[in-house]
Protein backbone atom coordinates (compact mmCIF):
# COMPACT_ATOMS: atom_id res chain seq x y z
CA UNK A 1 0.00 0.00 0.00
CA UNK A 2 1.47 3.30 -1.01
CA UNK A 3 0.60 6.69 0.49
CA UNK A 4 1.84 9.41 -1.78
CA UNK A 5 1.38 13.14 -1.58
CA UNK A 6 2.41 15.24 -4.58
CA UNK A 7 2.71 18.96 -5.14
CA UNK A 8 0.71 20.76 -7.77
CA UNK A 9 2.52 20.67 -11.08
CA UNK A 10 3.21 23.84 -13.07
CA UNK A 11 0.55 23.12 -15.66
CA UNK A 12 -2.09 22.68 -12.93
CA UNK A 13 -1.00 25.92 -11.31
CA UNK A 14 -1.38 27.69 -14.62
CA UNK A 15 -4.80 26.17 -15.10
CA UNK A 16 -6.01 27.13 -11.64
CA UNK A 17 -4.75 30.62 -12.28
CA UNK A 18 -6.88 30.85 -15.37
CA UNK A 19 -9.89 29.83 -13.34
CA UNK A 20 -9.46 32.73 -10.96
CA UNK A 21 -9.86 35.62 -13.43
CA UNK A 22 -11.80 38.44 -11.80
CA UNK A 23 -15.57 38.13 -11.81
CA UNK A 24 -17.53 40.33 -14.20
CA UNK A 25 -20.69 38.34 -14.72
CA UNK A 26 -24.26 39.24 -15.58
CA UNK A 27 -26.99 36.95 -14.31
CA UNK A 28 -30.00 38.78 -15.71
CA UNK A 29 -30.44 36.68 -18.83
CA UNK A 30 -30.15 33.24 -17.26
CA UNK A 31 -33.77 32.16 -17.06
CA UNK A 32 -34.45 33.20 -20.63
CA UNK A 33 -31.40 31.30 -21.83
CA UNK A 34 -32.42 28.20 -19.86
CA UNK A 35 -35.80 28.20 -21.54
CA UNK A 36 -34.09 28.08 -24.92
CA UNK A 37 -31.99 24.98 -24.22
CA UNK A 38 -32.93 21.71 -25.94
CA UNK A 39 -34.43 19.03 -23.73
CA UNK A 40 -35.02 21.35 -20.76
CA UNK A 41 -38.36 21.51 -18.95
CA UNK A 42 -39.86 22.41 -15.59
CA UNK A 43 -37.64 25.41 -14.79
CA UNK A 44 -38.24 26.44 -11.17
CA UNK A 45 -36.60 29.43 -9.49
CA UNK A 46 -34.83 28.67 -6.21
CA UNK A 47 -33.66 30.91 -3.39
CA UNK A 48 -29.96 31.20 -2.69
CA UNK A 49 -27.81 32.94 -0.08
CA UNK A 50 -24.72 32.76 -2.30
CA UNK A 51 -25.60 32.76 -5.99
CA UNK A 52 -27.04 35.57 -8.10
CA UNK A 53 -29.63 33.16 -9.52
CA UNK A 54 -30.46 29.54 -8.87
CA UNK A 55 -32.87 27.23 -10.68
CA UNK A 56 -34.13 23.67 -10.55
CA UNK A 57 -34.08 22.42 -14.10
CA UNK A 58 -35.25 19.10 -15.50
CA UNK A 59 -33.54 17.58 -18.50
CA UNK A 60 -34.87 14.69 -20.58
CA UNK A 61 -32.46 11.73 -20.71
CA UNK A 62 -32.61 8.36 -22.49
CA UNK A 63 -33.12 5.51 -20.04
CA UNK A 64 -30.50 3.66 -22.07
CA UNK A 65 -28.20 5.85 -24.14
CA UNK A 66 -27.43 2.92 -26.45
CA UNK A 67 -31.08 1.99 -26.98
CA UNK A 68 -33.49 4.90 -27.64
CA UNK A 69 -36.41 2.47 -27.70
CA UNK A 70 -36.03 1.97 -23.94
CA UNK A 71 -37.69 5.35 -23.39
CA UNK A 72 -36.75 8.47 -21.44
CA UNK A 73 -36.77 9.86 -17.92
CA UNK A 74 -36.43 13.30 -16.38
CA UNK A 75 -33.23 14.11 -14.46
CA UNK A 76 -32.97 16.88 -11.88
CA UNK A 77 -30.26 19.48 -12.44
CA UNK A 78 -29.64 22.47 -10.17
CA UNK A 79 -28.08 25.47 -11.87
CA UNK A 80 -26.48 28.14 -9.67
CA UNK A 81 -25.30 31.20 -11.56
CA UNK A 82 -22.39 33.53 -10.91
CA UNK A 83 -21.58 34.84 -14.38
CA UNK A 84 -21.52 33.70 -17.99
CA UNK A 85 -17.81 34.50 -18.13
CA UNK A 86 -16.97 32.43 -15.04
CA UNK A 87 -15.79 28.81 -14.90
CA UNK A 88 -18.42 26.16 -14.21
CA UNK A 89 -18.36 23.40 -11.61
CA UNK A 90 -20.13 20.21 -12.72
CA UNK A 91 -21.12 18.33 -9.56
CA UNK A 92 -21.31 14.63 -10.39
CA UNK A 93 -23.47 13.67 -7.43
CA UNK A 94 -23.63 9.94 -6.76
CA UNK A 95 -26.95 10.04 -4.92
CA UNK A 96 -29.93 12.39 -4.62
CA UNK A 97 -29.76 16.16 -5.04
CA UNK A 98 -32.26 17.27 -2.41
CA UNK A 99 -29.67 18.87 -0.12
CA UNK A 100 -28.44 21.13 -2.93
CA UNK A 101 -31.91 22.78 -3.04
CA UNK A 102 -31.21 24.44 0.32
CA UNK A 103 -30.66 28.21 -0.07
CA UNK A 104 -27.57 27.95 2.17
CA UNK A 105 -25.84 25.30 0.05
CA UNK A 106 -22.66 26.32 -1.75
CA UNK A 107 -20.37 23.79 -3.36
CA UNK A 108 -16.77 24.12 -2.16
CA UNK A 109 -14.99 24.61 -5.50
CA UNK A 110 -17.73 26.94 -6.67
CA UNK A 111 -17.02 29.08 -3.62
CA UNK A 112 -13.22 28.98 -3.97
CA UNK A 113 -13.25 29.78 -7.67
CA UNK A 114 -16.28 32.07 -7.73
CA UNK A 115 -17.77 29.73 -10.31
CA UNK A 116 -21.14 28.64 -11.62
CA UNK A 117 -22.52 25.30 -10.48
CA UNK A 118 -24.36 22.64 -12.46
CA UNK A 119 -25.42 19.98 -9.96
CA UNK A 120 -26.67 16.68 -11.40
CA UNK A 121 -28.79 14.22 -9.45
CA UNK A 122 -27.73 10.63 -10.17
CA UNK A 123 -30.09 8.46 -12.15
CA UNK A 124 -32.33 6.11 -10.11
CA UNK A 125 -32.21 8.40 -7.06
CA UNK A 126 -35.14 10.45 -5.73
CA UNK A 127 -36.87 12.40 -8.51
CA UNK A 128 -34.47 11.17 -11.20
CA UNK A 129 -35.78 7.60 -11.07
CA UNK A 130 -37.23 6.22 -14.33
CA UNK A 131 -40.71 4.70 -14.40
CA UNK A 132 -40.78 1.73 -14.48
CA UNK A 133 -37.65 1.18 -12.41
CA UNK A 134 -35.78 -1.25 -14.63
CA UNK A 135 -32.49 -2.01 -12.86
CA UNK A 136 -30.90 -3.14 -16.11
CA UNK A 137 -30.27 0.46 -17.11
CA UNK A 138 -28.65 1.57 -13.85
CA UNK A 139 -25.06 1.44 -15.12
CA UNK A 140 -21.97 3.60 -14.78
CA UNK A 141 -21.82 3.97 -18.54
CA UNK A 142 -25.36 5.35 -18.73
CA UNK A 143 -24.58 7.76 -15.87
CA UNK A 144 -21.49 8.98 -17.77
CA UNK A 145 -23.64 9.63 -20.83
CA UNK A 146 -26.14 11.48 -18.63
CA UNK A 147 -23.36 13.83 -17.52
CA UNK A 148 -22.07 14.22 -21.06
CA UNK A 149 -25.52 15.30 -22.22
CA UNK A 150 -25.78 17.78 -19.34
CA UNK A 151 -22.31 19.13 -20.12
CA UNK A 152 -23.01 19.59 -23.82
CA UNK A 153 -26.38 21.20 -23.12
CA UNK A 154 -25.16 23.77 -20.61
CA UNK A 155 -22.00 24.56 -22.55
CA UNK A 156 -24.28 26.65 -24.70
CA UNK A 157 -24.53 28.99 -21.70
CA UNK A 158 -21.17 28.54 -20.03
CA UNK A 159 -18.35 28.51 -22.58
CA UNK A 160 -15.41 28.90 -20.19
CA UNK A 161 -13.45 26.32 -18.20
CA UNK A 162 -15.31 23.37 -16.69
CA UNK A 163 -14.38 21.43 -13.56
CA UNK A 164 -16.07 18.17 -12.54
CA UNK A 165 -16.21 17.16 -8.90
CA UNK A 166 -18.00 14.80 -6.57
CA UNK A 167 -17.79 13.28 -3.10
CA UNK A 168 -17.61 9.55 -2.26
CA UNK A 169 -19.83 7.78 -4.81
CA UNK A 170 -19.98 11.17 -6.50
CA UNK A 171 -16.18 11.09 -6.61
CA UNK A 172 -16.36 7.66 -8.22
CA UNK A 173 -18.73 9.20 -10.74
CA UNK A 174 -16.25 12.00 -11.42
CA UNK A 175 -13.64 9.35 -12.27
CA UNK A 176 -15.81 7.20 -14.48
CA UNK A 177 -17.19 10.25 -16.27
CA UNK A 178 -13.64 11.41 -17.04
CA UNK A 179 -12.75 7.93 -18.29
CA UNK A 180 -15.65 7.88 -20.76
CA UNK A 181 -15.48 11.54 -21.78
CA UNK A 182 -11.95 12.79 -21.07
CA UNK A 183 -12.39 16.04 -22.98
CA UNK A 184 -15.72 17.18 -21.52
CA UNK A 185 -14.07 19.08 -18.66
CA UNK A 186 -10.73 20.78 -18.18
CA UNK A 187 -10.11 19.56 -14.65
CA UNK A 188 -11.51 17.05 -12.15
CA UNK A 189 -11.47 16.99 -8.34
CA UNK A 190 -12.82 13.72 -6.89
CA UNK A 191 -13.16 13.70 -3.10
CA UNK A 192 -12.67 10.45 -1.10
CA UNK A 193 -13.38 8.36 -4.20
CA UNK A 194 -12.63 4.63 -3.96
CA UNK A 195 -11.65 2.48 -6.91
CA UNK A 196 -12.80 -0.94 -5.80
CA UNK A 197 -11.87 -4.07 -7.68
CA UNK A 198 -14.41 -6.48 -6.23
CA UNK A 199 -17.79 -6.66 -4.52
CA UNK A 200 -15.81 -7.48 -1.35
CA UNK A 201 -12.57 -5.86 -2.38
CA UNK A 202 -10.36 -7.35 0.34
CA UNK A 203 -8.21 -4.29 1.06
CA UNK A 204 -10.47 -2.65 3.64
CA UNK A 205 -10.12 -5.32 6.33
CA UNK A 206 -6.27 -5.13 6.46
CA UNK A 207 -6.56 -1.33 6.52
CA UNK A 208 -8.80 -1.48 9.61
CA UNK A 209 -6.28 -3.75 11.32
CA UNK A 210 -3.61 -1.03 10.99
CA UNK A 211 -5.41 2.31 11.09
CA UNK A 212 -4.99 4.54 14.14
CA UNK A 213 -3.02 3.40 17.15
CA UNK A 214 -2.89 -0.06 18.63
CA UNK A 215 -4.71 1.31 21.67
CA UNK A 216 -7.49 2.69 19.42
CA UNK A 217 -7.97 -0.64 17.67
CA UNK A 218 -7.97 -2.60 20.91
CA UNK A 219 -10.60 -0.29 22.37
CA UNK A 220 -12.83 -0.68 19.32
CA UNK A 221 -12.58 -4.47 19.27
CA UNK A 222 -13.21 -4.71 23.01
CA UNK A 223 -16.41 -2.69 22.57
CA UNK A 224 -17.58 -4.93 19.74
CA UNK A 225 -17.02 -8.04 21.85
CA UNK A 226 -18.75 -6.49 24.84
CA UNK A 227 -21.85 -5.83 22.73
CA UNK A 228 -21.92 -9.42 21.52
CA UNK A 229 -21.42 -10.74 25.07
CA UNK A 230 -24.57 -8.86 26.09
CA UNK A 231 -26.57 -10.10 23.08
CA UNK A 232 -29.36 -11.49 25.27
CA UNK A 233 -29.98 -8.01 26.70
CA UNK A 234 -29.31 -5.99 23.58
CA UNK A 235 -31.28 -7.95 20.96
CA UNK A 236 -34.64 -7.04 22.60
CA UNK A 237 -33.52 -3.39 22.71
CA UNK A 238 -32.64 -3.55 19.02
CA UNK A 239 -35.95 -5.21 18.16
CA UNK A 240 -37.94 -2.43 19.85
CA UNK A 241 -35.70 0.23 18.33
CA UNK A 242 -36.34 -1.13 14.82
CA UNK A 243 -40.06 -1.54 15.44
CA UNK A 244 -40.33 2.09 16.56
CA UNK A 245 -38.53 3.19 13.41
CA UNK A 246 -40.62 0.83 11.24
CA UNK A 247 -37.54 -0.93 9.91
CA UNK A 248 -37.93 -4.30 8.22
CA UNK A 249 -35.20 -6.81 7.47
CA UNK A 250 -34.61 -9.90 5.39
CA UNK A 251 -32.70 -11.56 8.22
CA UNK A 252 -33.44 -12.28 11.92
CA UNK A 253 -32.88 -9.45 14.37
CA UNK A 254 -29.97 -11.28 16.05
CA UNK A 255 -28.16 -11.30 12.71
CA UNK A 256 -28.92 -7.61 12.27
CA UNK A 257 -27.05 -7.00 15.52
CA UNK A 258 -24.11 -9.02 14.20
CA UNK A 259 -23.86 -6.81 11.14
CA UNK A 260 -24.16 -3.61 13.18
CA UNK A 261 -21.22 -4.82 15.26
CA UNK A 262 -19.17 -5.80 12.21
CA UNK A 263 -19.90 -2.45 10.56
CA UNK A 264 -18.92 -0.48 13.68
CA UNK A 265 -15.15 0.06 13.09
CA UNK A 266 -15.65 0.96 9.43
CA UNK A 267 -18.32 3.53 10.33
CA UNK A 268 -16.35 4.95 13.24
CA UNK A 269 -13.18 5.54 11.21
CA UNK A 270 -15.06 6.61 8.10
CA UNK A 271 -16.57 9.62 9.84
CA UNK A 272 -13.58 10.39 12.01
CA UNK A 273 -15.27 9.67 15.34
CA UNK A 274 -12.68 9.73 18.14
CA UNK A 275 -12.36 6.56 20.18
CA UNK A 276 -12.73 8.67 23.31
CA UNK A 277 -16.52 8.61 22.79
CA UNK A 278 -16.64 4.82 23.23
CA UNK A 279 -18.32 4.21 26.59
CA UNK A 280 -16.50 2.23 29.30
CA UNK A 281 -17.04 -1.50 29.08
CA UNK A 282 -18.51 -1.36 32.57
CA UNK A 283 -21.42 0.72 31.28
CA UNK A 284 -24.93 -0.73 31.39
CA UNK A 285 -26.28 -2.51 28.32
CA UNK A 286 -28.52 0.43 27.40
CA UNK A 287 -25.55 2.81 27.22
CA UNK A 288 -23.58 0.35 25.09
CA UNK A 289 -26.54 -0.20 22.80
CA UNK A 290 -27.27 3.45 22.10
CA UNK A 291 -23.65 4.14 21.33
CA UNK A 292 -23.63 1.24 18.86
CA UNK A 293 -26.72 2.40 16.96
CA UNK A 294 -25.42 5.96 16.97
CA UNK A 295 -22.30 4.86 15.10
CA UNK A 296 -23.59 1.94 13.01
CA UNK A 297 -27.36 1.81 13.10
CA UNK A 298 -29.56 -1.04 11.82
CA UNK A 299 -31.22 1.13 9.16
CA UNK A 300 -28.17 0.52 6.99
CA UNK A 301 -29.21 -3.13 6.60
CA UNK A 302 -32.96 -2.56 6.28
CA UNK A 303 -35.02 -3.31 3.22
CA UNK A 304 -36.36 -0.57 0.94
CA UNK A 305 -34.01 2.11 2.17
CA UNK A 306 -33.51 5.30 0.10
CA UNK A 307 -30.03 4.37 -1.10
CA UNK A 308 -30.91 0.92 -2.34
CA UNK A 309 -29.89 2.01 -5.85
CA UNK A 310 -26.35 2.43 -4.58
CA UNK A 311 -26.22 -1.15 -3.35
CA UNK A 312 -27.33 -2.34 -6.78
CA UNK A 313 -24.40 -0.55 -8.38
CA UNK A 314 -21.99 -1.64 -5.65
CA UNK A 315 -22.88 -5.28 -6.22
CA UNK A 316 -22.81 -4.93 -10.00
CA UNK A 317 -19.77 -2.74 -10.82
CA UNK A 318 -18.71 -0.17 -8.17
CA UNK A 319 -17.53 -2.75 -5.66
CA UNK A 320 -17.73 -2.68 -1.87
CA UNK A 321 -16.08 -4.03 1.27
CA UNK A 322 -16.23 -7.12 3.41
CA UNK A 323 -16.02 -7.76 7.15
CA UNK A 324 -13.39 -9.38 9.34
CA UNK A 325 -15.31 -11.92 11.43
CA UNK A 326 -12.33 -13.82 12.89
CA UNK A 327 -12.13 -12.01 16.28
CA UNK A 328 -15.86 -12.51 16.92
CA UNK A 329 -16.69 -15.97 15.58
CA UNK A 330 -17.61 -17.51 18.91
CA UNK A 331 -20.04 -14.67 19.63
CA UNK A 332 -21.73 -14.27 16.22
CA UNK A 333 -25.06 -15.71 15.19
CA UNK A 334 -24.06 -15.77 11.51
CA UNK A 335 -21.67 -18.41 10.21
CA UNK A 336 -20.13 -16.07 7.65
CA UNK A 337 -20.56 -12.54 6.31
CA UNK A 338 -19.49 -13.55 2.81
CA UNK A 339 -21.95 -12.26 0.20
CA UNK A 340 -23.91 -10.16 2.71
CA UNK A 341 -24.45 -7.26 0.31
CA UNK A 342 -26.20 -9.41 -2.24
CA UNK A 343 -28.17 -11.42 0.32
CA UNK A 344 -29.59 -8.73 2.55
CA UNK A 345 -29.21 -5.29 0.93
CA UNK A 346 -30.38 -5.61 -2.68
CA UNK A 347 -33.99 -5.33 -3.87
CA UNK A 348 -35.79 -8.66 -3.45
CA UNK A 349 -36.07 -9.15 -7.18
CA UNK A 350 -32.26 -8.95 -7.59
CA UNK A 351 -31.14 -11.24 -4.77
CA UNK A 352 -28.71 -13.83 -6.14
CA UNK A 353 -29.18 -12.39 -9.64
CA UNK A 354 -26.46 -9.72 -9.68
CA UNK A 355 -22.90 -10.63 -10.65
CA UNK A 356 -20.00 -8.27 -10.20
CA UNK A 357 -18.53 -6.93 -13.43
CA UNK A 358 -14.86 -5.84 -13.21
CA UNK A 359 -15.02 -3.87 -16.46
CA UNK A 360 -15.62 -0.52 -14.75
CA UNK A 361 -12.60 -0.94 -12.49
CA UNK A 362 -10.41 -1.70 -15.48
CA UNK A 363 -11.93 1.17 -17.47
CA UNK A 364 -10.92 3.75 -14.86
CA UNK A 365 -7.63 2.03 -13.97
CA UNK A 366 -6.53 1.82 -17.59
CA UNK A 367 -7.56 5.41 -18.26
CA UNK A 368 -5.43 6.72 -15.39
CA UNK A 369 -2.54 4.42 -16.34
CA UNK A 370 -2.51 5.35 -20.02
CA UNK A 371 -3.29 9.07 -19.72
CA UNK A 372 -2.33 12.03 -17.58
CA UNK A 373 -5.54 14.02 -17.04
CA UNK A 374 -5.62 17.12 -14.87
CA UNK A 375 -7.11 15.60 -11.72
CA UNK A 376 -6.72 16.22 -7.98
CA UNK A 377 -7.71 13.36 -5.67
CA UNK A 378 -8.42 14.12 -2.01
CA UNK A 379 -8.52 11.40 0.66
CA UNK A 380 -8.65 11.17 4.43
CA UNK A 381 -5.83 9.33 6.19
CA UNK A 382 -8.08 7.24 8.48
CA UNK A 383 -10.99 6.84 6.07
CA UNK A 384 -11.36 3.11 5.25
CA UNK A 385 -12.34 4.05 1.71
CA UNK A 386 -8.80 5.31 1.19
CA UNK A 387 -7.72 1.67 1.28
CA UNK A 388 -8.97 1.45 -2.29
CA UNK A 389 -7.95 4.89 -3.51
CA UNK A 390 -6.71 5.40 -7.05
CA UNK A 391 -3.26 4.07 -7.91
CA UNK A 392 -0.26 6.33 -8.36
CA UNK A 393 1.50 5.75 -11.67
CA UNK A 394 5.10 6.77 -12.27
CA UNK A 395 5.79 9.60 -14.65
CA UNK A 396 2.48 11.42 -14.21
CA UNK A 397 2.62 15.22 -14.12
CA UNK A 398 -1.02 16.17 -13.77
CA UNK A 399 -2.43 13.53 -11.44
CA UNK A 400 -2.24 14.82 -7.86
CA UNK A 401 -3.14 12.74 -4.81
CA UNK A 402 -3.59 14.47 -1.44
CA UNK A 403 -4.14 12.68 1.86
CA UNK A 404 -5.39 14.79 4.73
CA UNK A 405 -3.49 13.93 7.93
CA UNK A 406 -5.93 12.30 10.33
CA UNK A 407 -8.70 13.03 7.83
CA UNK A 408 -11.86 10.97 7.44
CA UNK A 409 -14.49 10.63 4.74
CA UNK A 410 -15.18 14.29 5.48
CA UNK A 411 -11.81 15.34 4.05
CA UNK A 412 -12.33 18.53 2.09
CA UNK A 413 -10.21 21.36 0.78
CA UNK A 414 -11.38 23.71 3.51
CA UNK A 415 -10.64 21.68 6.63
CA UNK A 416 -6.86 21.33 6.67
CA UNK A 417 -5.00 22.23 9.91
CA UNK A 418 -5.04 25.99 10.45
CA UNK A 419 -1.54 26.09 11.96
CA UNK A 420 -0.06 24.67 8.79
CA UNK A 421 -2.19 26.87 6.54
CA UNK A 422 -0.98 29.96 8.42
CA UNK A 423 2.67 29.42 7.44
CA UNK A 424 4.06 32.32 5.37
CA UNK A 425 3.45 31.75 1.68
CA UNK A 426 1.78 28.39 2.33
CA UNK A 427 0.57 26.99 -0.96
CA UNK A 428 2.36 29.54 -3.13
CA UNK A 429 3.77 28.25 -6.36
CA UNK A 430 5.73 29.82 -9.18
CA UNK A 431 6.51 27.59 -12.12
CA UNK A 432 8.26 24.48 -10.84
CA UNK A 433 9.10 26.12 -7.50
CA UNK A 434 6.69 25.48 -4.64
CA UNK A 435 6.51 26.06 -0.92
CA UNK A 436 6.05 22.76 0.86
CA UNK A 437 5.94 21.01 4.21
CA UNK A 438 8.57 18.33 4.80
CA UNK A 439 6.63 16.12 7.21
CA UNK A 440 9.43 13.61 7.52
CA UNK A 441 11.82 16.20 9.00
CA UNK A 442 9.10 18.52 10.31
CA UNK A 443 10.31 21.51 8.33
CA UNK A 444 8.67 24.15 6.19
CA UNK A 445 10.53 25.02 3.01
CA UNK A 446 9.67 28.43 1.57
CA UNK A 447 10.97 28.40 -1.99
CA UNK A 448 8.62 31.08 -3.31
CA UNK A 449 8.13 34.65 -2.10
CA UNK A 450 6.24 37.66 -3.41
CA UNK A 451 6.98 41.32 -4.05
CA UNK A 452 4.94 44.41 -4.97
CA UNK A 453 6.35 45.52 -8.35
CA UNK A 454 5.62 49.12 -7.41
CA UNK A 455 8.34 48.92 -4.72
CA UNK A 456 11.14 47.99 -7.16
CA UNK A 457 13.40 50.28 -9.15
CA UNK A 458 12.53 50.25 -12.86
CA UNK A 459 14.43 51.54 -15.86
CA UNK A 460 13.82 51.64 -19.60
CA UNK A 461 15.54 49.29 -22.02
CA UNK A 462 17.65 50.86 -24.73
CA UNK A 463 16.49 49.86 -28.20
CA UNK A 464 13.16 48.46 -27.00
CA UNK A 465 10.19 50.83 -26.86
CA UNK A 466 7.68 50.40 -24.04
CA UNK A 467 9.98 47.94 -22.24
CA UNK A 468 11.18 48.10 -18.65
CA UNK A 469 13.58 46.14 -16.47
CA UNK A 470 14.33 45.50 -12.82
CA UNK A 471 16.26 43.06 -10.66
CA UNK A 472 13.85 41.33 -8.23
CA UNK A 473 15.21 39.14 -5.44
CA UNK A 474 14.53 35.96 -7.36
CA UNK A 475 16.76 33.13 -8.51
CA UNK A 476 18.96 34.51 -11.27
CA UNK A 477 17.76 33.71 -14.72
CA UNK A 478 14.80 31.67 -13.59
CA UNK A 479 11.41 31.70 -15.25
CA UNK A 480 9.72 30.52 -12.06
CA UNK A 481 7.47 33.55 -11.72
CA UNK A 482 3.74 34.28 -11.65
CA UNK A 483 2.42 37.82 -11.92
CA UNK A 484 -0.99 39.22 -11.14
CA UNK A 485 -0.96 41.43 -14.22
CA UNK A 486 1.32 39.92 -16.86
CA UNK A 487 1.83 36.62 -18.60
CA UNK A 488 5.29 35.17 -17.99
CA UNK A 489 7.07 34.22 -21.21
CA UNK A 490 10.15 32.04 -21.70
CA UNK A 491 11.06 34.04 -24.80
CA UNK A 492 13.64 36.80 -24.95
CA UNK A 493 12.59 40.44 -24.70
CA UNK A 494 12.84 40.78 -28.47
CA UNK A 495 10.10 38.22 -29.06
CA UNK A 496 7.72 38.42 -26.11
CA UNK A 497 4.19 39.69 -26.81
CA UNK A 498 2.93 43.01 -25.55
CA UNK A 499 1.81 43.03 -21.89
CA UNK A 500 4.11 40.17 -20.96
CA UNK A 501 7.20 39.69 -18.81
CA UNK A 502 10.29 37.53 -19.05
CA UNK A 503 13.58 36.80 -17.27
CA UNK A 504 17.12 36.92 -18.58
CA UNK A 505 19.38 34.05 -17.66
CA UNK A 506 22.49 36.09 -18.30
CA UNK A 507 22.00 39.28 -16.31
CA UNK A 508 19.26 38.17 -13.90
CA UNK A 509 16.99 41.02 -14.92
CA UNK A 510 13.25 40.80 -15.22
CA UNK A 511 11.75 42.57 -18.23
CA UNK A 512 8.22 43.81 -18.90
CA UNK A 513 6.81 44.91 -22.24
CA UNK A 514 3.69 47.08 -22.03
CA UNK A 515 2.71 49.55 -24.76
CA UNK A 516 0.52 51.44 -22.30
CA UNK A 517 3.59 53.14 -20.78
CA UNK A 518 6.48 55.13 -22.24
CA UNK A 519 8.61 56.09 -19.23
CA UNK A 520 9.86 54.23 -16.17
CA UNK A 521 8.41 56.60 -13.58
CA UNK A 522 4.87 56.26 -14.92
CA UNK A 523 5.30 52.54 -15.24
CA UNK A 524 6.50 52.16 -11.64
CA UNK A 525 3.54 54.17 -10.38
CA UNK A 526 1.15 51.94 -12.32
CA UNK A 527 2.75 48.84 -10.78
CA UNK A 528 1.60 49.73 -7.27
CA UNK A 529 -0.24 46.68 -5.93
CA UNK A 530 0.83 44.39 -8.78
CA UNK A 531 2.26 41.25 -7.17
CA UNK A 532 5.00 39.03 -8.52
CA UNK A 533 5.46 35.54 -7.09
CA UNK A 534 9.02 34.36 -7.67
CA UNK A 535 11.48 31.61 -6.79
CA UNK A 536 13.92 32.47 -4.03
CA UNK A 537 17.60 32.03 -4.78
CA UNK A 538 17.92 30.13 -1.50
CA UNK A 539 14.92 28.49 0.23
CA UNK A 540 14.03 29.57 3.76
CA UNK A 541 13.79 26.47 5.98
CA UNK A 542 11.79 26.72 9.22
CA UNK A 543 11.44 24.15 11.99
CA UNK A 544 7.73 23.35 12.53
CA UNK A 545 8.05 20.38 14.86
CA UNK A 546 5.57 21.98 17.27
CA UNK A 547 2.89 22.00 14.54
CA UNK A 548 3.13 18.33 13.54
CA UNK A 549 2.12 15.53 15.94
CA UNK A 550 4.69 12.84 16.59
CA UNK A 551 2.34 10.13 15.42
CA UNK A 552 1.51 11.75 12.10
CA UNK A 553 3.17 8.94 10.18
CA UNK A 554 1.82 6.17 12.39
CA UNK A 555 -0.22 4.69 9.58
CA UNK A 556 2.59 4.51 7.10
CA UNK A 557 2.78 0.75 7.42
CA UNK A 558 3.68 -1.68 4.70
CA UNK A 559 1.50 -4.56 3.68
CA UNK A 560 3.04 -7.79 2.48
CA UNK A 561 4.69 -7.15 -0.86
CA UNK A 562 3.92 -3.42 -0.74
CA UNK A 563 5.95 -0.28 -0.38
CA UNK A 564 5.75 3.30 0.81
CA UNK A 565 7.03 6.11 -1.33
CA UNK A 566 7.27 9.80 -0.40
CA UNK A 567 7.55 11.86 -3.54
CA UNK A 568 8.33 15.54 -3.76
CA UNK A 569 8.31 17.93 -6.65
CA UNK A 570 11.99 18.75 -6.22
CA UNK A 571 13.30 15.23 -6.66
CA UNK A 572 13.64 14.44 -2.97
CA UNK A 573 12.23 10.98 -2.46
CA UNK A 574 11.57 11.59 1.23
CA UNK A 575 9.64 14.83 1.19
CA UNK A 576 5.89 14.98 1.66
CA UNK A 577 4.61 18.20 0.09
CA UNK A 578 1.84 20.37 1.47
CA UNK A 579 -1.14 17.98 1.69
CA UNK A 580 -3.75 20.41 0.39
CA UNK A 581 -4.48 22.14 -2.85
CA UNK A 582 -6.84 24.64 -1.22
CA UNK A 583 -4.21 27.18 -0.51
CA UNK A 584 -2.91 26.93 -4.05
CA UNK A 585 -6.35 27.88 -5.21
CA UNK A 586 -6.95 30.50 -2.55
CA UNK A 587 -3.59 32.19 -3.00
CA UNK A 588 -3.82 32.05 -6.75
CA UNK A 589 -7.26 33.61 -6.60
CA UNK A 590 -5.47 36.66 -5.30
CA UNK A 591 -3.60 36.72 -8.56
CA UNK A 592 -6.65 37.01 -10.78
CA UNK A 593 -4.45 37.73 -13.79
CA UNK A 594 -4.52 36.81 -17.42
CA UNK A 595 -2.28 33.78 -17.45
Amino acid sequence: MRRTLKTLSPCLVAFLLMLTVAFAGNAQELQKKLEGLKGISGIEKLESDHYAEKYLVRITQPVDHKNPAAGTFTQRVIVAHVGFDRPTILVTEGYGAAYALNPRYQEELSKLLDANMVFVEYRYFLESTPTPCNWEYLTAENSAYDLHNVNQTFRELYTGKWVSTGISKGGQTTCLYRAWFPDDVDFSVPYVAPLNRGVEDGRHEPFLRKVGTKKDRQKIEAFQIEILKHKDEIVPMLEKFCKDKKLEFRIPIAEVLDYCVLEYPFALWQWGTPTSVIPPLTSDAKTLFYHLVDISGPDYFAENQPNISFFVQAARELGYYGYDTKPFRKYLTIDSSRGYLNRIMLPKELVDKVEYRPELYHKVYDFLRDNDPKMIFIYGEVDPWSATRVPIFKGKVNEQVYIQPGGSHRARIGNMPEAIKALPGYGWSAGTAKNYVDYENKQYHQCVDSVDLGTLNWGTVSGYDNSFRTVPPRKKGGYNMICTKYNVSNNSLASIPDKSMTANAGDGNTYVKDSSYSDAATFKQAMQGVILYYELEKPIVTDISTLIPDDFLRNMTVESGGSITFKGGNGDSYRIPVPNEEEYIVKLSEVGGTT
